[in-house]
């Protein structure tokens, strides 16, 4: 069981990393070339003419991560399992990231047969941006989890129970009989105090 949620585990963060990796490499090229003209030539230049594809397969893969990682919440909600380190996850996700945009940018310039006169400053930038990315990635994730915990945990919890409260109620007469023989005086009788 504990391996099959290690694998699970490593296909969610795989499925996440996916969307990183394209949303930080869109980032990167959006900051370091403003002009739109400038941007769309160069990335025809570079092998990115792929990029609108892969950005929505990026786009499914974290929706599919997203759901998976909601479910793993609720798989987990009643294990005594150790919590699992964001920072961990943070760092499995930035490492995930940042190899797959370094081997991406040099796979795109090699089949292409681009110059890789900016590969330095693109690299460098999009790797910082990477590694943001997934920090960011990983504590989303984090919530998500735990919003899966919470929810199985308030679905699955018994409510309260709550004592039943039973009240006795008696007659007037049954109470204190001696004082309600004496209010039951006429009104024609003389006053109680005279009756003593």
């Amino acid at each position: 069981m504990r391996t099959r949620l290690r694998v699970l585990r490593a296909a969610l963060l795989g499925g996440a990393s996916l969307l990183g990796l394209a949303g930080a490499h869109v980032l990167d090229y959006l900051l370091l070339y403003r002009n739109p003209v400038v941007r769309t030539g160069l990335l025809r230049q570079t092998g990115h003419a792929y990029f609108g594809k892969a950005f929505e397969f990026a786009i499914a893969s974290a929706i599919l991560a997203v759901i998976g990682t909601f479910a793993f919440g609720v798989l987990r909600a009643h294990q005594s399992a150790e919590r699992r380190s964001t920072w961990r996850a943070a760092g499995i996700l930035a490492l995930i990231q940042s190899g797959g945009f370094v081997a991406l940018e040099a796979g795109e310039r090699i089949v292409v047969n681009a110059h890789a006169g900016q590969l330095l400053k693109v690299t460098l930038v999009g790797v910082v941006l990477q590694v943001i990315v997934a920090t960011v990635t990983a504590f989303v994730l984090s919530l998500i989890e735990r919003a899966g915990r919470f929810i199985a945990r308030a679905l699955s919890a018994t409510p309260a129970l709550r004592r039943a409260v039973v009240v006795l109620s008696r007659p007037r007469d049954a109470i204190r009989p001696r004082l309600l023989f004496l209010t039951r005086a006429s009104p024609r009788a003389p006053p109680l105090a005279l009756l003593s």
